[in-house]
């Protein structure tokens, strides 16, 4: 399994905030699953 962050880097809507605001698990048959993160996230 695999674990990967999405990173924004800028907010330009002003909603959803900068760094890491989603997880990918990706499983090893291929499958992957996406989790946005809610509230603060620490800095990477």
């Amino acid at each position: 399994m695999r674990i990967y962050y999405l990173r924004r880097h800028e907010d330009v809507s002003g909603n959803s905030g900068c760094g890491r605001v989603a997880q990918v698990a990706e499983f090893d048959d291929g499958t992957a699953v996406l989790h946005w993160n809610r509230g603060v996230t620490p800095p990477a």
